[in-house]
């Protein structure tokens, strides 16, 4: 049974898979797992185990935390990083740039950031 985390966990990987410009068989390969897992992984209908989170923060070269949104009291904030990353990705400039700044490596987004 997975519930609003598990939700929030796939949204974060979809978004950073598809800003990473990597499909979901690529990231399958990486992770030796199914696409179709991957695939549950992103809709929340599997729980991500904390080993494969952490694989999967290595890959994206990003902390472990930033799977979780969570607001200053520590609960999930879901619905207002959806309406907003919704509201970003809808403008082809901006998308191109997202995807142009996850390009980059992470120790060159550090140093710039």
């Amino acid at each position: 049974m997975t519930n609003s985390i598990d939700d929030e966990v796939g949204r974060q990987i979809r978004h950073l898979r598809w800003a990473n410009g990597t499909t979901r068989e690529q990231l399958a390969d990486v992770m030796q797992l199914s696409g179709e897992e991957i695939e549950h992984y992103e809709c929340g209908t599997s729980r991500v185990s904390a080993h494969n989170l952490w694989r999967l923060a290595e890959f994206f070269a990003v902390p472990v935390t930033s799977f979780f949104d969570l607001d200053k009291s520590g609960h999930s904030d879901a619905l207002s990083t959806e309406r907003i990353m919704s509201e970003i990705m809808s403008d082809p400039e901006a998308a191109k740039i997202v995807r142009a700044y996850y390009a980059l490596s992470a120790d060159k987004r550090r140093k710039m950031f």
